[in-house]
């Protein structure tokens, strides 16, 4: 050990005489401090703008602007300089027989070398140790476990190109050249996982061997036992290949060397492929909410699943999305999922490529000049996947129907009893299926999937049809996020005339009646309502008569008229309801103001003497409404013929309710209806449309709605701890002057530091 430390002194004697560390050091300070000061600037005066920052540690150091992002995009510019000369310079200028010749081994040699620049190493991160104690006192509950994990990727990965550095440094004895084939190693192992992507065992060999994304997950602040054994393999590896060369070097025995550079590429391929298996894989996570880990509720839906859980893409290699499930994305497709892998290691993922008829493309059909299959075998070839693993219609309708999936893009979940769902894409910003989606569909396979039913045969509106006024895009729409679906629900129609499946929902949705009950209809849904099935019940001003046989039933009252709003620019009956201070305490999805629009409402109201408790959830915004009973035409209103409320005819000026939860005990469970004032607010139109100044919320609100009929169970609720440091103790005037010293004085000092050392020593 006396041998390897006065090799490391005499190695940081000569890196901290000479220019090159120290321009380093100070470019690199200079680098870090000028990120960190401006990106703290920065949220310094959102604060002072918005009145509000978030997630202020993760934006300082791990996302796209923070300086331990950037440290590991730029790391490989500086190591190459610093590791150049280790080996090149004894090759160069023949002192390299003088360590043969002398009692230190070749181990002794490189340890000593490669522990210099793990010494340097702590030394430059050092340099970002002042940012970490100014957001700890600047930073109200800083998450230093986030910061604590993105130090660890950095050194690691510090180490593991300090290695292949000192290997290429001692292939030459020209200092560039050693910076190059460095510069060319770091380039190599970030692209090789780009290569072999359409090859099975070919993919996985490349993936782990490559460097790419390797820190991703210590930014993330989570600690993954197969990542430090990586590292650590990559640093081993490449520093016993330095030892051998230099074995080889003294001892000429080239067969012996050959074998042990066989060995060792054997036995780091054996321990990476091991050290990566699900099963034996640990992590920890570092940050103060558990940002990295899957919530309660979706860790039991995993323990629930006995045996094995196969999740098989099916690509349609004639539909747009194909894209996703490319041979290129499988493994970001597996790291997607690397949250459940850790607590169910025995997930099995496949890919299953085929061509059909697609009916998701918009522009499907318009190019006549080429068929379906031409353009599946070219999309095909161009993703890399071989033409036999591609299956024709009739090999994959033998194996599943995807015609209800439109022949789109499409995960099946599958357990080992033959249960199996489906897992979407989806076409929004994200694509990819969050936690709430993974964890709703694992919902379908473990517990009985809730069925709502839609009653059908008085005129109502289609769960199917994509037209405006329809309910398709949240109901029964594949490809929305939010859509009943997607999110746990079987949605069906329901029919009067079929009693037994009527019964067999677990909610019922009646909205816009055109016609009315029969007397025998009207029993029936009696009887469905005294059995304690949950209801929600949609209205329309012109179609109230229709319902009449429900009111007693739910001690519902309703004020004649059309709800009008004659305040603003939009439509008078386009009511802005609002959400009650009371319906947060329903479900998590209602918050208080939460706007939702109506374009023709009826005014609610409830008996008190009724045996269900009534608790209003939307209201007009504001108490200039009132319910109009004498114009029916409102596009004829102008200025010159505006609005007005006429008490006299029963028109009443307040604020009214527009949609009511109600609830009553049944048989040990609470029996839950939802009454809105009107049909509109869930359709088509009303759940995408966006208007200037109104942002409504009318998806979100819906989800809500549901969750509370489906008494909490779906959506499944994923909701975890949000971040706490949100909020700085600096001004904008502070963090200015905090800038200035942070971004130029630092490294001022270092560089006359360095200065005086370099000068001094060669005075010498």
């Amino acid at each position: 050990m006396k041998q390897i430390w006065s090799i490391i002194k005499v190695e940081l004697s000569q890196l901290f005489y000479s220019p090159i560390a120290w321009l380093i050091i100070v470019l690199f300070t200079f680098q870090v401090y000028d990120l960190f000061s401006s990106t703290f600037t920065s949220l310094a005066n959102d604060l002072d703008m918005y009145g509000a920052v978030e997630n202020v540690t993760y934006t300082l150091y791990s996302d796209y602007r923070g300086i331990f992002k950037k440290i590991c995009s730029k790391l490989y510019l500086y190591i190459p300089l610093l590791t150049m000369g280790l080996m090149s310079k004894d090759l160069s200028s023949g002192s390299v027989k003088l360590l043969y010749s002398s009692p230190l081994t070749s181990s002794q040699i490189v340890l000593g070398k490669y522990l210099s620049i793990i010494l340097f190493s702590f030394i430059m991160m050092a340099i970002t140790v002042p940012s970490i104690i100014f957001t700890g006192l600047k930073v109200d509950q800083t998450d230093f476990g986030l910061v604590f994990a993105g130090f660890i990727g950095i050194m690691l990965l510090f180490w593991a190109y300090a290695a292949v550095g000192l290997f290429m440094s001692s292939l030459t004895g020209y200092q560039i050249v050693a910076a190059l084939l460095t510069f060319g190693t770091f380039t190599l192992l970030e692209r090789i996982s780009q290569i072999g992507q359409g090859i099975s065992g070919l993919r996985e060999f490349t993936q782990w061997t490559s460097m790419s994304g390797r820190t991703e997950q210590f930014l993330e602040g989570l600690i993954s036992s197969e990542e430090v054994i990586y590292f650590l393999l990559i640093i081993v590896s490449f520093v016993l290949f330095t030892i051998y060369l230099l074995q080889y070097r003294k001892n000429n025995h080239s067969f012996s060397c050959t074998i042990k550079y066989l060995v060792t590429i054997v036995c780091v391929f054996i321990l990476g492929y091991v050290s990566s298996r699900p099963s034996l894989v640990f992590y920890h996570d570092t940050t103060n909410t558990q940002a990295n880990t899957l919530t309660e509720n979706s860790r039991h839906l995993l323990e629930q699943i006995e045996g094995t859980l196969k999740i098989t893409t099916y690509a349609n290699l004639a539909e747009y999305s194909s894209w996703t499930a490319a041979p290129a994305g499988i493994y970001d497709d597996f790291k997607r999922y690397r949250k459940y892998f850790r607590f169910k290691p025995d997930i099995v993922m496949d890919n299953i490529y085929y061509w059909d008829e697609p009916f998701c493309n918009p522009d499907y059909g318009s190019d006549e000049a080429m068929d379906t299959e031409t353009m599946a075998r070219n999309f095909g070839k161009s993703f890399g996947i071989p033409a036999r693993e591609v299956l024709s219609p009739d090999q994959i309708h033998e194996r599943i129907d995807l015609s209800k999936e439109k022949n789109s893009v499409v995960k099946v979940l599958e357990t080992e009893d033959g249960r199996r769902t489906f897992l979407r894409i989806f076409d929004d910003m994200e694509t990819f299926p969050s936690e709430q989606e993974v964890s709703s569909a694992l919902k379908c396979l473990v517990e009985p999937v809730l069925k709502v039913g839609f009653l059908t045969g008085h005129g109502e509106r289609s769960v199917y049809n994509v037209g405006d006024g329809n309910y398709g895009n949240f109901t029964t729409a594949i490809k929305e996020r939010s859509s009943l679906i997607n999110t746990g629900f079987e949605v069906r129609e329901a029919s009067l005339e079929d009693t037994s499946s009527l019964m067999s929902n677990d909610i019922l949705v009646i909205s816009e009646l055109k016609k009315s009950f029969k007397k025998e209809e009207a029993d029936i849904l009696r009887r469905y309502i005294d059995s304690g099935k949950n209801l929600l019940v949609a209205m329309e001003p012109d179609r109230i008569s229709n319902y009449c046989p429900l009111f007693p039933e739910l001690g519902l009252q309703v004020i004649a008229g059309t709800l009008v709003d004659a305040s603003g620019k939009d439509s008078p009956t386009l009511l802005k309801s609002k959400v009650t201070k009371f319906a947060p305490e329903l479900s998590h999805y209602f918050s208080r103001g939460m706007l939702v629009t109506m374009p023709t409402a009826v005014s609610l109201d409830y008996d008190m003497a009724s045996e269900w408790e009534a608790v209003p959830i939307l209201t007009s915004p504001d108490p200039d409404c009132w319910n109009e009973r004498e114009v029916v035409d409102f596009d004829s209103i102008d200025e010159g013929n505006p609005l007005e409320c006429n008490p006299k005819v029963g028109e009443r000026q307040k604020c009214h309710y527009t949609a009511l939860a109600l609830m009553r005990n049944h048989e040990e469970r609470q029996q839950r209806v939802i009454v809105l004032g009107d049909s509109d607010c869930f359709s088509n139109l009303e759940m995408s449309v966006h208007r200037k100044k109104c942002p409504a919320m009318n998806s979100r609100f819906f989800s809500g709605v549901f969750h509370w009929l489906s008494e909490g169970k779906n959506p499944v609720d994923v909701r975890r701890p949000g971040p706490m440091d949100n909020d700085i103790r600096l001004s904008v005037e502070e963090a200015g002057r905090s800038s200035i010293i942070l971004r130029w004085f630092l490294p001022f000092l270092l560089a006359t530091l360095g200065g005086c050392i370099v000068i001094r020593r060669s005075r010498r």
